[in-house]
């Protein structure tokens, strides 16, 4: 692996690499020392390299639940339990230190600064995680932080516009979805904050749509952090980087595998067994026109495993790029109902602009040309077309408790 020799706050930067790199013992014993993953271990040598050691997943990461929490108890500087999914009986759980790396994160990465007022829009509940990391980025940086949290409808971030004003915010710290849906609440009201300049933003993709938003409202810099609930903050962006391309911390290690992204963290505080761990994304080692001396790699599309409906597999972004490549779409969500039943069928919801004819006809248009792009989905349900089904809405609602907007989801009726 290719390393660079200047080092930022005590970890070398890597670039994206072979497998041919050697990994500190304390970082292999993050996950050496889980019973729950020790049978993994049990055959690495002493010193290994990165192809020495099996390569973890999140059904890896969710066994150590109850390790991870035993672990979080002994942590004498302290330590945070949060969640990336699952269910309240048994939620996805990431252990982290109270510090949340952030002093090393702001080494390179400090979007804020002294006399910035920093409005929250992240969920501070139900083991959110990005609320506490803007909270603390906020007391590092000197800002003034806001804690709103998800504003949830339109009528309720009306509701916060005029204090918006009064208090001067210049950054609004969301995911792509919440920030968009003040900014669009601004925008329909004609109103323009005269502080506000800056757009924190984590959990998600930017899509187009948001970023039209973003462009329609004006003149505001973009700084956004790519990452899991489980390895915390990979990389970041700033005004100058493309929006899909991130700079890699310095202590955090990337390869890349069969287009896999595999993430190991080597930062002396880290609690979770993030050894060769593949966060879901494929990715590319990238360039960026910024100054930052820090590595680059390009997030592409989810790796997860594709989605079998009616006997045809696809990768869960198909159809949902298919919908929002046809004219007059503006944002779309997939909804795949009674998945694996004798019932099932897909919903696909989306908002049009608002010149469009009738909800009847333009949801005719709109699933012809749908089924014209997924071929292989209009040969299976020639024959029985109610298994695609077009709603017209005026708006796709986020997850409420992420704020995040999925390009699928799944339901029951």
């Amino acid at each position: 692996m290719l390393q660079e020799h200047s080092s930022t706050n005590g970890y070398e930067r890597h670039e994206p690499s072979s497998a041919a790199t050697h990994v500190p013992s304390y970082v292999v014993d993050l996950a050496r020392d889980l019973p729950s993953l020790k049978s993994r271990y049990s055959e690495i040598p002493a010193h290994p390299m990165l192809s020495d050691l099996p390569i973890l997943t999140k059904k890896d990461i969710n066994s150590t639940r109850l390790d991870l929490i035993s672990r979080a108890r002994l942590c004498e500087s302290g330590s945070i339990l949060l969640g990336s999914g699952g269910t309240t009986a048994s939620p996805k759980v990431s252990v982290l230190p109270s510090s949340l790396f952030m002093e090393s994160i702001t080494q390179s990465w400090s979007p804020l600064e002294v006399g910035d007022v920093v409005v929250n829009a992240n969920n501070g509940g139900e083991l959110g995680s990005m609320f506490p990391f803007f909270h603390l980025l906020c007391q590092i940086s000197g800002a003034v932080a806001i804690p709103l949290g998800g504003l949830g409808t339109k009528e309720t971030i009306d509701t916060w516009i005029d204090f918006l004003y009064e208090t001067k915010t210049t950054a609004l710290a969301g995911t792509p979805t919440q920030v968009a849906a003040i900014l669009e609440r601004l925008i329909h009201m004609d109103i323009r904050l005269p502080s506000l300049r800056k757009v924190l933003w984590s959990g998600e993709r930017f899509n187009a749509s948001a970023r039209r938003v973003v462009e329609e409202y004006g003149q505001l810099d973009l700084y956004g952090v790519y990452g899991s609930t489980e390895t915390w903050v990979v990389g970041y962006n700033g005004p100058a980087c493309p929006i899909d391309s991130f700079h890699v911390l310095p202590y955090q290690i990337l390869e890349i595998v069969d287009g896999s992204i595999l993430v190991t963290t080597v930062h002396e505080e880290c609690l979770n067994p993030i050894v060769r761990y593949r966060i879901g994304d494929y990715g590319t080692q990238s360039s960026c026109p910024c100054d930052s001396l820090d590595k680059v790699i390009t997030v592409g599309k989810r790796d997860d495993e594709q989605i079998k409906f009616l006997s045809i597999l696809f990768d869960r972004d198909e159809p949902y790029e298919a919908v929002m490549a046809l004219e007059d779409v503006v944002e779309a969500q997939i909804v795949l109902v009674n998945l694996g039943s004798a019932d099932e069928f897909m919903e696909i919801q989306v908002v049009t602009r608002d010149h469009v004819e009738n909800s009847d006809q333009v949801e005719h248009r709109i699933c012809s040309s749908f089924l014209k792009s997924m071929y292989r989905l209009a040969h299976e349900v020639h024959d029985r077309p109610e298994r695609i089904r077009v709603r017209k809405v005026n708006e796709i609602p986020p997850n409420p408790r992420t704020l995040k907007t999925p390009v699928l989801r799944m339901e029951s009726r």
